[in-house]
């Protein structure tokens, strides 16, 4: 079965910036009824980290026999990854996706500089930073995040006895967060 995360990244901020938008971030959550203070709640894999609980728009929605739902607001740089089969990020334009070796050696030098990189697409010449290309199953670098663990096998949605994909709200929510705080978000998966 293994962990599953969601995770939020927003790929314009940088480590001075972190913590502040750390702030505005879950401040934003909060205010819009999703996540809410609760000392209680913890995610075990980031356990140092700022945490929420599930917010009263989301309790409704929640399987009451299992309301697990936490959000883990993360400041400071970082590389964020798929986990088990992390996979090279994949072009948008043509689909083609770069050799995980390859993005892999790339990414101490992103860390260490602070800098993007660009990548250039090997099959159409697709040429854009790393954080425009698609990367839902890849790893990039980030200096905030947004983590949520959940029992992922109950979808939320409507009625969470009959939603589909369990991961139409976070896609959701960096959709709200772009819109609402601008910045460049991106949603990955993470199992373990």
């Amino acid at each position: 079965m293994g962990d599953t995360r969601a995770q939020l990244l927003d790929l314009s901020v940088d480590d001075a910036g972190a913590e502040a938008r750390m702030h505005e971030v879950r401040k934003w959550f909060r205010d819009n009824g999703w996540s809410a203070p609760d000392p209680q709640v913890y995610d075990y894999r980031h356990s140092q980290e700022v945490s929420d609980g599930p917010g009263p728009r989301l309790m409704g929605q929640l399987d009451p026999r299992r309301p697990h739902f936490v959000f883990t607001f993360i400041p400071g740089l970082d590389v964020y990854f798929l986990g088990d089969s992390t996979g090279g990020p994949e072009c948008r334009k043509c689909g083609e996706e770069l050799d995980i070796d390859m993005v892999a050696r790339m990414i101490q030098g992103w860390l260490d500089s602070g800098q993007e990189p660009e990548l250039t697409c090997p099959r159409c010449s697709w040429h854009a930073p790393w954080g425009r290309w698609e990367l839902s199953t890849s790893l990039v670098v980030a200096s905030f995040a947004v983590i949520i663990d959940r029992d992922w096998h109950v979808p939320i949605g409507q009625d969470w006895r009959t939603a589909v994909d369990p991961y139409d709200l976070p896609r959701r929510f960096v959709e709200e967060l772009q819109a609402d705080l601008g910045g460049h978000w991106v949603f990955m998966y993470f199992h373990d």
